[in-house]
């Protein structure tokens, strides 16, 4: 239910995403299975971020210390690495891994009751119901113990579409392809989720000159 709503979400089809939604139970977890018998089964996640070996990518500074009100936020731990481990695999980036994934073996989430309940917020929130979208994130924020949502934090219609989609980015980070069709969905691909540095013997220059494009992204948050 969760793609199927996610399809009437986009359509702009408020109150079929919030029915389709609403079926999903609490607690309810699908999870893409990976194994390191094939490197094509591989965790991808794991091999390339949040692995010590390859390297290939570090988490963007959008995504680092996140915190609300004061209080950082567990489902974006971001690390830095250290010793030798601490740039990537050019030898010049500043290499940053998360703790979503712990082997090749790990599990990706496919579909959660978090993403359902983010859609039921996200078309309230369109549909005008602010309540709905600020009681689904705050049982969210329960669950991890960060701070309730007040209503003077997101007074407008427009503050809370912002939050829910600020929600997403730290609930789904690094789960599938959310990251990416979220910022196809709300025009905001610019604004990067991971960095990739271009060559393995890149200079400190290159390096710098790398940095400041924007990258391809696909973390969800």
């Amino acid at each position: 239910m969760c793609g199927q709503s996610t399809a009437r979400l986009d359509l702009a089809n408020f109150p079929g995403a919030i029915a389709d939604a609403a079926l999903v139970p609490a607690g309810y977890v699908k999870l893409v299975t990976r194994d390191t018998g094939d490197p094509r089964r591989y965790n991808k996640y794991w091999e390339t971020v949040a692995g010590p070996t390859i390297k290939h990518h570090t988490v963007a500074p959008t995504m680092r210390n996140l915190t609300w009100k004061g209080v950082a936020d567990p489902r974006v731990t971001v690390i830095a690495g250290t010793g030798r481990d601490s740039v990537g695999f050019d030898f010049a980036t500043r290499w940053y891994y998360h703790n979503r994934t712990s082997s090749r073996a790990s599990p990706h989430r496919l579909a959660t009751y978090q993403e359902a309940q983010l859609i039921v917020a996200e078309a309230s929130a369109r549909s005008g119901d602010l309540t709905t979208a600020r009681r689904i994130i705050n049982e969210l924020h329960t669950a991890v113990a960060l701070p309730a949502v007040l209503d003077s934090d997101a007074p407008t219609q427009g503050d809370v579409i912002r939050l829910v989609i600020e929600e997403r980015n730290r609930e789904l980070f690094a789960e599938g392809g959310h990251r990416m069709n979220d910022h196809i969905r709300f025009r905001t691909w610019k604004v990067p989720g991971r960095h990739r540095p271009s060559s393995r013997r890149a200079s400190k220059t290159c390096a710098r000159r790398w940095r400041s494009r924007k990258s391809s992204i696909r973390h969800s948050r």
